[in-house]
């Protein structure tokens, strides 16, 4: 299974006023060469991997989710939340039409940590060998920034934080700050707490 990302945050939801405001730089800081481009990978970074820690994501954005097999016959369990909507699924079968799914017939079961699309009629479509389904939903917290859990954007502030004092928001250590572990705790997956490294 795979769950592809259509269309990344968008520049003007992340956080960069506020992000200036925690670092407590001097008025006039967006106007200084690379600045505002380095606050914005900072927290690019930041988000991208407390997503990925947690399975969780952050800002709502559409998502692609591919797979040749449901995790039983009459459900599929997603693979990140929180997943707010399922738009479409489709059938994709080899040398042959799509097709897409009544969506009277499934429904979501929203989960904080394993949301699931579930079957209203028995069981999902069948999938052989050769076809797969493709399924379109929304996932995230919130659309603005504002609205996601206030615990979670301090993580993101004080992950941030470090990229940009080590001035790189891409290489380094994947271990997670202790301040941070402790803010997102709450919000990890019971089968990944105790994992190395948070």
């Amino acid at each position: 299974m795979m769950m592809v990302e259509l269309n990344s945050v968008p520049r003007e939801a992340l956080p960069i006023a506020d992000f200036a405001a925690h670092l407590r730089l001097a008025e006039g800081f967006d106007t200084l060469p690379g600045q505002m481009r380095l606050l914005e990978g900072c927290l690019t970074a930041a988000i991208a991997a407390l997503e990925a820690r947690l399975g969780k994501y952050f800002l709502s954005r559409q998502f692609i989710v591919r797979t040749q097999k449901w995790t039983a016959s009459d459900r599929l369990q997603f693979p990140a939340a929180p997943v707010t909507e399922v738009e479409q699924i489709k059938l994709v079968h080899s040398g042959a039409d799509e097709v897409i799914v009544d969506p009277n017939t499934y429904a979501l079961q929203q989960d904080a940590h394993r949301p699931e699309l579930v079957s209203r009629v028995g069981a999902l479509p069948a999938l052989s060998m050769n076809s797969s389904a493709e399924i379109s939903v929304r996932a995230g917290f919130a659309a603005e920034w504002s609205s996601v859990p206030a615990a979670l954007r301090q993580a993101v502030m004080m992950l941030a934080e470090d990229f940009f004092e080590r001035d790189s928001s891409v290489e380094g250590s994947n271990t997670l700050p202790c301040s941070v572990c402790l803010l997102v705790e709450p919000f990890r997956d019971i089968r990944l707490r105790g994992r190395p490294g948070c």
